[in-house]
């Protein structure tokens, strides 16, 4: 890792519902991630099913963990520095290109089950197992589809996700990866869906562009938390995405990952029959297949009645209870599965 690497730092910031956090890896000086701070994050329920957070705290808190990277560097000399970010699903901000600020302050998160009135059009676009997203999805409400027929007026604006607005703050530019437009790209082009943008009357240049690479961070934000002169930002990914890459999977060993909400999926050598159901891409030397993530936690019940073909071990705070897992968890439920297959 080391040779690879060379004198450079890797970074990950994580802007999750209940914290956020940053954590940095520099090999020349541990071998080991080094945790710079964890923050609560301050998320505000109110009436009717909705749940926001604030942009200006999200951005105050990232901006000072930023701070405390520059701090970590000092007496350090690293050439490069590369950061990556992860952050909430559906957290839909209309952004004003004049003020290059949020139209609200206020944004949604996963919970938020306030565009409930969409739900009906939004089933209609992709249920019953159609593809137009390259894999089957369960009925669900807090996609970011689902919050843009709820609350898209139609009028010309710029919707970013909160990780795409800390990627246009460091970079000036608007870029975002796939898999935080979960619900808006076809998984397998990686490219954002025609049908679905007609459907809420959109055009694609209301939407960051899709892009994998990293980016320059402008050269003010540098010198405002001194960081390397050398130093790039990748675009937002999903939570539940980034997940993957800490997996240490054997073949055809089952998981369940806790993020934003649950997903459920297995990883093996060759792609299952049921690969039409899945979202698929390599991992390592195999497959990793999943079902999407919905709010409700009802991508576990969707997994067993339609993948699992044996029994499943449950385990409720480390204590195993066997048997077939039959009803839908509550999307704030702290169960650990494990999956066999």
């Amino acid at each position: 890792m080391n040779e690879r690497v060379g004198n450079s730092a890797v970074a990950a910031l994580d802007i999750g519902t209940s914290q956020i956090k940053l954590g940095v890896f520099y090999p020349l000086d541990s071998p080991r991630i080094t945790l710079l701070g964890s923050i609560k994050n301050e998320i505000n329920c109110g009436t009717d099913g909705n749940v926001t957070s604030s942009y200006e705290f999200t951005r105050e808190t990232s901006f000072s963990l930023f701070q405390k990277l520059g701090r970590f560097f000092m007496g350090r000399q690293p050439e490069r520095l590369y950061v990556g970010l992860s952050s909430h699903v559906s957290s839909l901000l209309r952004w004003d290109l004049k003020t290059d600020l949020p139209v609200k302050n206020e944004f949604p998160v996963w919970m938020d089950s306030s565009c409930g009135s969409a739900l009906e059009k939004f089933t209609g676009l992709l249920g019953d197992g159609k593809r137009i997203l390259g894999s089957f999805l369960p009925p669900g409400t807090n996609w970011l589809l689902t919050k843009l027929l709820d609350r898209n007026d139609h009028a010309p604006a710029l919707f970013l996700q909160a990780g795409d607005a800390i990627f246009h703050e460091l970079t000036g530019a608007y870029a975002t990866h796939f898999s935080s437009q979960i619900s808006m790209v076809h998984h397998e082009r990686k490219a954002y869906v025609d049908q679905l943008l007609a459907a809420v009357n959109m055009q694609t240049n209301q939407l960051p562009e899709i892009e994998t690479g990293y980016h320059p961070v402008r050269p003010e934000i540098i010198k405002k938390f001194g960081w390397p002169e050398q130093s790039y930002v990748f675009p937002a990914m999903a939570d539940f995405y980034a997940s993957f890459y800490g997996l240490r999977l054997n073949h055809r060993q089952g998981f369940v990952l806790g993020s934003t909400s649950e997903i459920a999926g297995v990883y093996g050598e060759t792609e299952t029959s049921a690969s039409a159901n899945f979202v698929t891409f390599p991992f390592a030397d195999g497959i990793i297949q999943y079902g999407s993530t919905n709010t409700g936690a009802n991508t576990i019940s969707w997994f067993v009645n339609n993948i699992l073909v044996s029994e499943i071990s449950k385990f409720w705070m480390g204590e195993p209870v066997n048997g077939i897992i039959s009803s839908t968890p509550s999307s704030c439920s702290s169960d650990i599965f494990s999956l066999y297959v």
